[in-house]
């Protein structure tokens, strides 16, 4: 992208989308409501979340996106990343141990280090060893996160259009490359290169404005979604599954997340959008220890067991929103006691 259109681009966008420096209130609100089939998808009632699986965390790498800088510090994002994955990990193993009954193992250790599941494919269910199975699997995407910023960051130094659209397209045949490996790279560096990219498409997302033409990105993002959706069917991007071809999940999963995006946007001023932008604070520790929060809250309802399924998922809900607001508010003093120290 040239730089003179790149900086009048992002003095037209702080005027227009962030006056005065206030914090976008409607990407905290598309985070908080996405958690909501993130955490679903790992209930029994994981079919409700089928309908927006190809776009779910792709929210999450353009909002990233949306509230990076270009001269963003990695030593800072590794903190505010890793360090937090590091804690949970050491909280999901005491919980298997103290809790569950099951002493960790130098597996569930290894795994910590290896931030995958498993090391080596196999079909359906013999990935092995396993790894991250102490109620920690989904903290996989915590150290994906790190390693897809690497490559935003390299991104950013890429200038001009012709370059840019070539980058992204070398992000997506190396991520295809990758995958097909037989084994699964530490830290996701074989599905790193597109989830920068997504990241990528999220910041030029914010420079162009496409979530102002409200009505026409909803509308027309939204037919083409679903009709993608459908077409490349589910899959689990966490082992390099993007379901029938990356290069249909792409598109797919950038124009349903723009989509969201832009109707999170559209309800920014409604009172319930404050409410929800709330529980964003505590989306890090919502997301990572989910599935702890959702064994407890199976836990809970044991002995009386609620024939609905329905007050079954409720429950599960409130349990994941409550601990992960809960132990965002206590993590946080120890956050800004770093950030002081740093």
């Amino acid at each position: 992208m040239n730089e003179k259109m790149e900086t009048t681009m992002m003095t037209k966008d702080r005027l227009q989308h962030n006056p005065g420096g206030e914090r976008m209130v409607w990407l905290d609100v598309a985070r908080a409501l996405m958690l909501v089939p993130v955490i679903i998808e790992h209930t029994e009632a994981a079919f409700l979340a089928d309908p927006v699986d190809n776009m779910m965390l792709t929210v999450f790498w353009l909002s990233s996106g949306h509230t990076s800088r270009p001269g963003f510090n990695l030593l800072t994002k590794a903190k505010v990343i890793l360090l937090p994955y590091v804690l949970m990990c050491l909280l999901c193993l005491l919980f298997t141990w103290f809790y569950m009954g099951d002493p960790f193992s130098a597996d569930q250790l290894w795994g910590v280090l290896y931030g995958r599941f498993a090391i080596w494919k196999g079909s359906e269910g013999t990935w092995h060893p396993l790894l991250m199975k102490a109620y920690n699997s989904v903290l996989w995407f915590l150290p994906s996160l790190f390693t897809a910023f690497i490559v935003f960051r390299l991104l950013i130094s890429v200038r001009g259009v012709i370059w840019n659209i070539l980058a992204l397209l070398g992000c997506v045949i190396l991520s295809d490359i990758l995958t097909r490996l037989p084994l699964f790279l530490p830290w996701s560096l074989d599905t790193a290169p597109v989830f920068g990219a997504m990241i990528y498409a999220g910041r030029l997302l914010r420079l162009s404005d496409w979530t102002n033409y409200q009505w026409y990105v909803l509308i027309g993002g939204g037919i083409i979604y679903f009709g993608l959706n459908r077409l490349n069917g589910l899959g689990n991007i966490s082992l390099g599954d993007f379901g029938t071809s990356i290069w249909i999940w792409a598109p797919t999963a950038f124009i349903g997340a723009t989509a969201f995006i832009t109707l999170c946007r559209m309800i920014r001023s409604l009172r319930v959008s404050r409410i929800i932008a709330w529980f964003n604070d505590g989306a890090l520790f919502i997301f990572g220890m989910q599935l702890v929060f959702i064994k407890l809250a199976e836990e809970s309802y044991a002995n009386f067991y609620p024939e609905s399924w329905k007050v079954r998922l409720l429950i599960v809900l409130i349990f994941c929103f409550a601990g992960g607001k809960l132990l965002a508010l206590l993590y946080r003093p120890f956050a800004a006691a770093k950030r002081q120290a740093g």
